[in-house]
């Protein structure tokens, strides 16, 4: 099975662990709370935690998580 991941949910997906991505000595192994996530990426706390949801379901659909 392919995850379909669509823009609208990496913007959500890189918004939250952007501390993952940064290089040393930047680097942050915590992810941003969902506010945090939503005021960098300009859009309401509820649509980011959606957006996050819906990953969250295709990855147990898929298997990857339980």
């Amino acid at each position: 099975m392919r995850l379909c991941v669509t823009a609208n949910e990496r913007v959500a997906i890189v918004a939250l662990g952007e501390g993952y991505l940064l290089d040393h000595p930047r680097y942050d192994p915590c992810p941003r709370s969902y506010a945090d996530a939503a005021s960098r990426v300009a859009l309401p706390e509820s649509t980011v935690r959606k957006r996050i949801e819906n990953v969250r379901r295709k990855l147990v659909k898929a298997g990857v998580v339980q």
